[in-house]
């Protein structure tokens, strides 16, 4: 989920990629009621927790944080 910045053009190719569209006045995606603060949050965690707990993610193991952080949000972030 993102909203209508140019940088994610592109993005649906890799992803299961959503917009809101700001520009028009929406803020909650139609088909999933999710808004881009649902992902702010996520990374806001994701973030804590690379800072304060982990300081360093190895690549052959992303998986595993993003997969952690997304059991500990409940989200059902997983990879």
């Amino acid at each position: 989920m993102t909203d209508e910045y140019k940088g994610y053009k592109g993005l649906d190719k890799l992803f299961n990629h959503s917009k809101v569209k700001h520009s028009e006045g929406i803020y909650v995606c139609p088909l999933t009621s999710k808004t881009t603060n649902d992902l702010e949050s996520v990374w806001s965690v994701m973030k804590r927790g690379y800072k304060g707990v982990y300081h360093h993610w190895s690549k052959k193991h992303l998986h595993r944080y993003i997969n952690e952080f997304g059991f500990r949000l409940d989200k059902g972030l997983s990879l």
